[in-house]
């Protein structure tokens, strides 16, 4: 089937170089011709999707390089190619973030009020709960910045995975993703940090992030929703 792809690949290029040098009164059915046999594939399987105007979305893991190679053809006819952006695993690792810090909050406070016989067993509970938060907030700062850079790459920048961070962070607030680059650059070398969490102080700042986070978080993900 590798072969049929490419040569549906080669001759729909061709195709859209024609239409682009010399546009003809039948260059529709000739894009239809390319459209018809995309369809073709899609209806043995062997393709998820087939939208108009927006090429192909593999289904597996052997076509990914002719999607490349289909948007790399798209792109030197100066076309767009209007890939759709998945949020869902981002929502979910949200979603997780949430809840951990609410029961790490929750540990905290029962800490705060615990009696002195008491206090040894609701402080150790307190170490372990805010570790599990430090570990899930590296996990989602690490997402969320990898989220953010794809989503710039799409629509604003497709350079910007060869710029520094904090560039990275500057496209997102300009794009109207993020209000506050700075604190996201802040989130950023706190998630480099929590390799350390065996010292106290560390532990206990990388914490104070997390808390911080859980503001931003929700406040990106709900324009991330917007922008889709």
């Amino acid at each position: 089937m590798s072969d049929t792809f490419e040569k549906i690949f080669q001759g729909g290029v061709t195709c859209l170089q024609k239409i682009a040098v010399q546009p003809s009164s039948d260059s529709s059915n000739k894009f239809g011709k390319l459209q018809t046999s995309c369809a073709a594939i899609w209806m043995q399987g062997n393709i998820s999707t087939v939208e108009p105007c927006s090429g192909i979305r593999p289904k597996r893991r052997n076509h990914m390089n002719w999607k490349a190679k289909f948007v790399k053809g798209w792109g030197r006819l100066g076309l767009k190619f209007d890939e759709k952006l998945d949020i869902s695993d981002m929502i979910n690792c949200a979603d997780n973030f949430h809840k951990t810090m609410a029961k790490a909050l929750s540990i905290e406070s029962d800490t705060r009020n615990a009696s002195e016989e008491d206090i040894e067993e609701a402080e150790f509970f307190y170490r372990f709960s805010r570790a599990a938060a430090v570990k899930v907030y590296e996990i989602t700062v690490e997402n969320s910045w990898k989220m953010m850079q794809r989503w710039v790459k799409l629509n604003a920048d497709n350079k910007i995975h060869e710029k520094p961070k904090r560039e990275l962070f500057r496209t997102a607030h300009q794009s109207g993703l993020i209000t506050d680059p700075v604190v996201w650059w802040e989130f950023f070398e706190g998630r480099n940090k929590t390799s350390h969490i065996y010292h106290e102080e560390i532990a206990e700042e990388v914490y104070a992030l997390a808390k911080k986070l859980d503001e931003h978080l929700r406040e990106f993900i709900e324009r991330l929703k917007e922008r889709i």
